[in-house]
């Protein structure tokens, strides 16, 4: 269970949301975070694939194109 104090502007827009989509705004709120923390744990996946990435093996479009065949 989590409660959320939302700013007052905020809360005013989730309820504009609520009232215009016909769905309480429990639910529109959790789909937001459900998004938000989807997003964050790509963003913190990306940050940890940069952190380990290794130049040497880097290789460009290029030759990623003629490896497979579809340079023109």
């Amino acid at each position: 269970m989590l409660t959320l104090t939302l700013p007052p502007e905020l809360e005013h827009a989730l309820a504009q949301v609520a009232a215009r989509s016909g769905r309480p705004s429990a639910s529109i709120a959790e789909d937001a975070i459900a998004r938000a923390v989807e997003d964050w744990g790509d963003y913190l996946e990306a940050l940890e694939a940069a952190r380990h990435d290794d130049p040497a093996t880097r290789v460009s479009h290029a030759d990623m194109m003629r490896r497979y065949g579809l340079a023109g």
